[in-house]
């Protein structure tokens, strides 16, 4: 543990009176002094005007702290009403620290210093959770519409509340406004801690994702608030409403990112770490399904969601009333001859649900958009897909999903960032794995390469190894000069216990993907390192990131 010794102004009771400096405010004096035999330490606190000798005495002799007003004199300035008083507006206004301190196998943590007795809620559609973060720097945070310029710096053209703000692209991306501030893990045998505060005090850090390259630090950041779509040019986007099953490799998508500028790139282990960082303090656990399941257990690739009825020429598949309650309005379904399958219309069709109505008493008409399809034969099967983005937008708070907060068929979005899990994965650019020992790229401008990361001067190993073997996770590696890469090193929790998500792993050479997809339960700690970088799915999606 790094320490400091911080020396205050210490002197005797005849330098002091001599000297009769002014202290600043708040500003601590130490009088030694020597009466009767007894050796005492007599403390005055400055104000900033008022000089040594007619401020008032605050006294400590051996274990007893109180105000001295037997030596108040009428020229003093302080009395002890005035100096509990000062007291007090120091409390107020010193640094807060929020932490959270997780015990075991316990999935609930307990709340320590600032954060004790605070409230962290997630509302829906139809309710605005109060939340005491929603005022707290840094959880306090804003929607803006923006880009990068040419020097890498990011340009705000809009801000959410201003008549031009739009998340549907007609302003330019969507991003959410993230405030610097600093944290520091606390590891003991039993337990550790995550500890947030808006200022560096001892044995706290900056996050990596505030330091540019060049060394200096960013007040804030931006991150994208959807997963990565196309505009009618092709061009990569964070904006609402649109398809983000791009099946892109992680090379193709971080391509894809660079065309905008070489500043773009997609989401990295620092960016996850902010999220991470802030939801744990937040809500005091490591369950995140507790707070909102997000698109997790939607309907998929089940043997007896089929038509019963056939329809031609149509936008709507007719299925049993068992079988529509699955299905919600607003998510993207395929319909296929086969279980699963999308012979009849496939996932880049994007097809999604606009009503779901009576159609006789055993039957419900299941209406979506798009084309009308020829002919959907009875025993057509029906499977879900991705949402796209922007599913949350009527969501009331910063933080929450429509619908039940646990339904596990909507998209939910922590501080306005939507799908950290549940729905699609999402591909992190800046780590490779090989035979489960982790690699990362310590060079912005470079990211991932399609070789051996072991024979890569840009990448270097962390000093500890992933778990070989799929499990619920039970502890995070940790190396000091890379504490934002936290990957599963030890599994055997479950999903009431530890940290509740899931580890996927593998061997050779694997990309990282986190959050999980629409039947894994995923949550925002859960990881996979079970793909290659060159597999690409509808279920792997990519976000827009940036460096500068």
């Amino acid at each position: 543990m790094t320490t400091a010794t911080i020396t205050l102004k210490t002197d005797t009771k005849d330098n002091w009176e001599s000297t009769n400096r002014v202290l600043k405010e708040n500003e601590p004096g130490f009088e030694r002094v020597t009466i009767d035999g007894e050796d005492y330490v007599n403390m005055k606190l400055g104000d900033g005007v008022t000089p040594w000798n007619s401020l008032g005495y605050v006294w400590r002799m051996r274990n007893d702290i109180q105000i001295n007003d037997n030596i108040s004199t009428d020229s003093t300035t302080y009395s002890s009403q005035k100096i509990d008083n000062m007291i007090n507006s120091a409390v107020a206004n010193r640094a807060k620290q929020y932490g959270v301190r997780f015990v075991g196998s316990s999935k609930e943590g307990t709340r320590l210093g600032d954060a004790v007795g605070l409230t962290a809620s997630a509302g829906t559609d139809l309710v605005d959770a109060y939340n005491d973060f929603d005022y707290i720097m840094p959880w306090k945070c804003r929607r803006v519409n923006g880009a990068l310029d040419e020097n890498g710096d990011f340009d705000v053209v809009a801000i959410e509340g201003e008549p031009y703000f739009s998340l549907d692209g007609t302003n330019g991306d969507v991003f959410v406004e993230r405030p610097k501030f600093y944290y520091k893990y606390v590891f003991a045998d039993d337990y550790f801690e995550v500890w947030i505060c808006t200022e560096q005090l001892e044995g706290y850090q900056l996050p990596k994702r505030f330091v540019k390259s060049d060394g200096t630090v960013d007040d804030v950041i931006y991150k994208a608030c959807y997963k990565m779509g196309l505009d009618g040019s092709g061009n990569p986007t964070s904006v609402s409403g649109k398809n983000t099953m791009l099946t892109y490799t992680l090379g193709q998508g971080l391509t894809k990112a660079r065309t905008l500028s070489d500043y773009y790139c997609l989401e990295t282990t620092y960016d996850r770490q902010i999220e991470e960082l802030l939801f744990m303090v937040e809500y005091a656990t490591r369950d995140t399904h507790s707070v909102m399941s997000g698109a997790s257990n939607l309907a998929y690739n089940d043997v007896e969601d089929i038509s019963t009825i056939a329809t031609s020429d149509t936008n709507s598949i007719i299925v049993s009333n068992d079988v529509a309650k699955k299905y919600v309005i607003g998510q993207t379904i395929v319909i296929g001859s086969s279980k699963n399958g999308e012979q009849i219309s496939d996932y880049t069709d994007g097809r999604r649900i606009v009503s779901i109505s009576t159609h006789d008493d055993e039957n419900k008409s299941i209406v979506f958009d798009g084309d009308a399809i020829d002919s959907i034969p009875v025993g057509s099967f029906l499977s879900s897909r991705c949402w796209y983005s922007g599913g949350s937008d009527d969501v009331l708070s910063p933080s929450g999903q429509c619908g039940n907060l646990n339904d596990g068929k909507h998209q939910c979005r922590y501080r306005y960032i939507e799908d950290l899990w549940g729905n699609q994965w999402s591909w992190l650019c800046d780590v490779l794995i090989f035979n489960y020992q982790t690699y990362v790229c310590d060079d912005d401008s470079i990211r991932y390469i399609a070789s051996d990361p072991r024979e890569s001067a840009y990448y270097k190993a962390v000093d500890y190894t992933n778990s070989n073997g799929a499990g619920y996770i039970k502890e995070l590696g940790y190396d000091e000069d890379y504490p934002y890469v936290r990957i599963t090193t030890v599994v055997g929790g479950s999903s009431a216990t530890y940290f509740c998500d899931y580890y996927s792993p593998g061997s050779g050479l694997r990309a990282f993907r986190v959050g999980g997809y629409i039947i894994s339960g995923g949550g925002l700690l859960t990881q996979s390192a079970a793909y290659d970088p060159t597999d690409s799915f509808w279920s792997i999606g990519c976000r827009l990131s940036y460096f500068a």
